[in-house]
């Protein structure tokens, strides 16, 4: 539970981190993007350092998650452990009074069930903050493409410039005469 309550806080600390650097950079993107249009959403995203913040959110997610999923093995193992004693107990005293032994121990008792329902809610949470935090990166990807200028224009936009480029080369070029023999 320590180790939950010590990712959790650090999620939250990395949340928190995020939140600002969004409420700071809103401002100020939101002028820019009336001034300049979608490339500006992008490039404030890069500035605001958005990607690496969720992609860190979504590593803390995995390892809260894998976390849950050890906790809850350990649970399982050691009701597992605890039943099969108990049936070899049980089937030791079957012998001592000549009854036939028991084949099957039981299953998770009330006690597993109860350590693991807050874990599986927990793990639960953790996923679909996951799976946000992925929908997120993907929407981030695609406001970046939609940043991208089109490959034709900027192909038109290189072939202007080396046009122009050759025009001035053409211009300042000092006529040379070919010698006299």
């Amino acid at each position: 539970m320590k180790a939950l309550e010590k990712s959790v806080s650090t999620l939250r600390e990395k949340l928190g981190q995020l939140k600002t650097a969004i409420i700071d950079g809103c401002k100020k993107t939101l002028t820019a993007f009336q001034e300049q249009g979608v490339s500006t959403l992008a490039h404030t995203a890069e500035f605001l350092h958005i990607r690496p913040a969720l992609e860190a959110v979504g590593r803390e997610l995995d390892q809260s998650i894998a976390q849950d999923e050890k906790a809850l093995s350990v649970i399982a193992n050691a009701s597992r452990e605890y039943h099969e004693a108990g049936l070899h107990l049980k089937n030791a005293l079957r012998a001592v009074t000549g009854r036939e032994p028991v084949g099957e121990p039981k299953g998770p008792g009330a006690l597993a069930r109860g350590l693991s329902v807050p874990l599986k809610a927990e793990r639960a949470v953790l996923r679909s903050m996951k799976n946000r935090t992925t929908g997120a990166l993907k929407r981030l990807e695609h406001l970046e493409q939609a940043a991208r200028p089109p490959i034709r224009q900027t192909m038109e936009e290189m072939t202007a410039k080396a046009a122009a480029a050759q025009e001035v080369r053409e211009r300042y070029a000092v006529p040379v005469k070919p010698k006299e023999r």
